[in-house]
């Protein structure tokens, strides 16, 4: 074959190239994965040759290598720069090198003497111009800018997409004016019988008519207790009040034998309220909520001296009140047996169904302390002064009960009127007010 066969069928084979290309550059970008691999496989696959008569001039010289070449190339690159790299830059080895022949400084890539190949001799009659014509071709399909009517057309379509919906909508509706009528209230308030809006918590006490308050059955002077036949007391009063603030009237629920029966009344929702001297404690809190205190009193031991000197054996009095070891008694199912457990773990607890069975035990020596608030510890005095003589009494300044209402947790707005009433009260509840309510 000589050297002028070898570049005209160069230049026929890189025609048919360039033929190739350009079909290909066009192509689709929505073609399948699967058909690219197809592709891929066709022109990676070598054609098998029974000679070698390619490689006398130049190993790389296959016309088929060429187009599996390109074909990889262009199956591999993106779509937006395979005219450019393919064609201008079609070094498949090493960098630097001939994607045919693999001479390095090959004039098909860079502009260095040329070699021994029939690509590479063939640069300064045809490769140049060819190589340009493939860069202006490829270009000329994958860089050409849009025309106007393009660009036309696709503002008509960005306009259709935003105006057309609210066009075929209509024109908006008419605003309705504005008349005297009260507003529509919130889906949330229920209408009450006198036309208010009110929240459900509250309009079910108003359409009742009566506002329904949980309390021990157990009289607790003065804060609750009957008297010529009538329930009287501070709490009753406070329950009143918060009933007349209201407009209804206030019943009173007295079935609870404990005060922990009144929370479970006010927590089935049998009850609007609990008032009833209830201490707020976080066992309670899990069940029911809690309004501001309306007092705080002090936690209080009342001692029997005989026993407790026994116990104390000339040491310090806060060092054994802290570390009490003795016997306790309680009220059951009451806030002081949850403060005993905690407050004084190393003590024995007992339990009584009242109070005035925990004084019996209390003077008899079988219980060693009553544990309650300074209240009912210091009213004990109060009623007789002789009982210093026996008992003795101890405050601690650093434990507080804290008495609130009790709301159920469905009723969120009742809580909040509640809050409010007691804020705005002009008289606050104190340990002096309520002994000296005791003498009325």
């Amino acid at each position: 074959m000589t050297a002028k066969n070898s570049l005209e069928s160069a230049a026929i084979d890189a025609q048919s190239v360039s033929a190739t290309l350009l079909k290909l550059t066009v192509w689709p970008q929505d073609v399948g994965a699967g058909p690219r691999f197809v592709l891929f496989l066709l022109a990676a696959v070598p054609k098998f040759q029974k000679s070698n008569k390619y490689n006398t001039l130049c190993r790389r010289s296959d016309p088929c290598r060429l187009r599996r070449l390109l074909l990889i190339r262009m199956l591999l690159l993106p779509g937006a720069e395979i005219g450019r790299r393919v064609v201008l830059l079609p070094t498949w080895g090493r960098a630097g090198s001939c994607a045919w022949c693999d001479a390095s400084g090959c004039n098909c890539c860079m502009p260095v003497a040329p070699r021994k190949c029939p690509f590479c001799t063939c640069r300064r009659n045809m490769n140049q111009d060819l190589m340009m014509s493939y860069k202006r071709q490829a270009q000329q399909h994958l860089h050409r800018p849009l025309s106007n009517g393009w660009k036309i057309f696709i503002l008509a379509l960005v306009w259709a997409a935003c105006f057309v919906p609210a066009l075929a909508a209509g024109p908006p509706a008419p605003v309705a004016a504005k008349t005297t009528d009260a507003p529509v209230p919130p889906s949330t308030l229920v209408k009450v019988a006198d036309g208010r809006f009110l929240a459900p918590g509250i309009a079910r006490i108003v359409n009742r008519g009566e506002l329904v308050v949980a309390m021990l059955g157990v009289d607790t002077p003065p804060f609750f207790y009957m008297k010529n036949g009538e329930l009287v007391g501070l709490e009753v009063d406070l329950a009143k009040a918060i009933a007349k603030e209201l407009k209804v009237k206030v019943r009173f629920d007295r079935s609870a034998r404990t005060f922990n029966e009144v929370v479970d009344i006010v927590a089935r929702q049998e009850a609007d309220l609990g008032i009833s001297k209830l201490s707020r404690t976080l066992a309670r809190a899990q069940m029911i909520s809690f309004t501001d205190p309306y007092i705080r009193l002090n936690h209080a031991f009342i001692l029997n001296r005989v026993k407790f000197a026994e116990l104390a054996r000339d040491r310090p009095l806060p060092v054994v009140v802290r570390e009490f070891k003795g016997s306790i008694g309680v009220i059951a199912k009451s806030s002081f047996s949850d403060y005993a457990s905690k407050n004084f773990p190393l003590s024995e607890l007992r339990e009584f169904p009242t109070w005035d069975a925990v004084l019996k035990a209390l003077e008899k020596g079988q219980i060693m302390a009553a544990y309650r608030d300074e209240f009912e510890i210091k009213r004990i005095l109060k009623s007789d002064p002789t009982a210093s003589l026996t008992l003795r009494t101890v405050t601690f300044k650093d434990l507080e009960d804290t008495l609130g209402i009790a709301v159920g947790i469905q009723d969120p707005t009742l809580l909040a009127y509640v809050n409010q009433f007691l804020s705005e009260g002009s008289e606050k509840l104190t340990i002096d007010k309520v002994l000296k309510a005791l003498d009325k």
